[in-house]
């Protein structure tokens, strides 16, 4: 597998400060849709560049129905006591982790980099990550919210 966490930073780094030096003050919802667009387009060029003939519909966070990018694994370093989980897919009543659901046993693929508020100054300090696989102890589909720096990008092979 290759590590992609190094890209992962430029992309982040990319997005607040686009959306903090351009967007943030502007403060509302038509302006979150442009950059989710615009976001797309860098992650390609920043993530996704040498992906040779990988065919991805990458959809814009705004969407809600953003399909997990399986060939991003998303590796969680322990302690897990600050990852949320939702089985419903928001992260309003999102819970803690519970203690049998050990990150070692699942397969996580990124969904997308995350904030609890999505207007005025971000951080882009989460992964939205879905379990893709698994040994039963956390539903498929599942969607967690992963501090960004406790996370390892790799590329599935």
């Amino acid at each position: 597998m290759n590590e992609l966490t190094h890209r992962f930073q430029r992309y982040r780094e990319c997005l607040r400060e686009i959306w903090n030096r351009f967007f943030a003050d502007v403060g509302d919802w038509d302006a979150r849709v442009h950059f989710a667009d615009a976001a797309i387009h860098l992650f390609r060029g920043l993530v996704l560049y040498d992906f040779d003939g990988l065919e991805l519909e990458l959809l814009p966070a705004y969407r809600g129905d953003q399909r997990p990018i399986d060939t991003i694994l998303v590796c969680v370093a322990p302690p897990w006591d600050c990852v949320k989980v939702s089985v419903e897919g928001t992260f309003r009543d999102a819970r803690p982790l519970r203690p049998e659901e050990d990150l070692a046993m699942v397969q996580l693929a990124y969904v997308d980099l995350w904030d609890m508020y999505p207007l005025g100054h971000r951080e882009f300090g989460s992964v939205c990550a879905e379990v893709v696989a698994g040994n039963g102890q956390m539903a498929l589909h599942s969607r967690i919210v992963i501090p960004f720096e406790s996370v390892v990008f790799q590329r599935r092979t």
